[in-house]
């Protein structure tokens, strides 16, 4: 089961990485000892914890997250004939 979700693909945000980790920047920052920027793993950014996951009479479901992969893979394999 996949529990940490993507809502931004790892594949679109690893043109930005630097030793696999990204710049990520916090709008909301407590106080002014905390840093603005900072540098995160490419497969934490951009993701929630079971956003993609629902239930269907008690059981947990992964039908949506594996939907849009699948959509996402037809997309890069056209790119990539074209």
């Amino acid at each position: 089961m996949k529990i940490n979700n993507h809502y931004v693909p790892q594949i679109y945000l690893k043109q930005w990485k630097q030793k696999n980790k990204i710049y990520t920047y916090e709008l909301l920052v407590p106080n002014k000892k905390c840093p603005i920027w900072k540098r995160e793993s490419i497969s934490r950014t951009s993701s929630l914890d079971y956003l993609y996951l629902y239930n269907i009479n008690k059981e947990v479901s992964e039908e949506l997250e594996d939907f849009f992969l699948l959509k996402l893979k037809i997309i890069i394999n056209h790119l990539l004939i074209s």
